[in-house]
């Protein structure tokens, strides 16, 4: 009977409610694989992309691999192949990589001033969405903006 390859990919970040299909933009993966009934002695394999803006990093030649998602959104393949020979595909697994598509932000406290100083704000969290994937692999920053300052803030800008 010839062996089953069954592919997996398992998210880093597996929180509750979040898509087994999609996964975010700077997300790392898990991939793995169970062959049924296993073959000896055991043949080497690794993991390839076929498609789409993933980095794969194999571990081993047992099935056992890292990847990571891209910045840009759109469909990936991955395909587990023999390593030697042919380089026949045993198993293969298409997702989307999500790029954030919006941002919500979450106020934590009141207002926040600093008593004697310039200040004014809210401490806050920034949720960056659709919230069925991961974006830990994002980096958020402001961008370069013009200052006109105005009143006692003239002499600054």
């Amino acid at each position: 009977m010839a062996p089953k390859y069954t592919a997996t990919i398992t998210p880093f970040d597996n929180f509750a409610g979040r898509s087994k299909v999609r996964f975010g933009a700077g997300e790392r993966l898990d991939l793995s694989v169970k062959v049924e009934p296993t073959t000896t002695p055991p043949v080497e394999m690794e993991w390839v992309v076929k498609a789409g803006n993933v980095n794969v990093h194999n571990k081993d030649a047992k099935g056992t691999a890292t990847a990571q998602c891209g910045p840009k959104g759109g469909a990936a393949v991955l395909e587990l192949r023999l390593k030697t020979g042919a380089k026949t595909v045993l198993a293969s697994k298409r997702f989307e990589v999500v790029a954030p598509e919006g941002a919500e932000f979450i106020k934590i406290s009141d207002d926040y001033h600093v008593a004697g100083a310039a200040s004014a704000g809210f401490v806050g969290q920034i949720r960056l969405l659709p919230t069925d994937v991961s974006f830990k692999g994002v980096e958020m920053r402001e961008g370069a903006a013009p200052f006109e300052g105005n009143g006692y803030f003239k002499k600054l800008g």
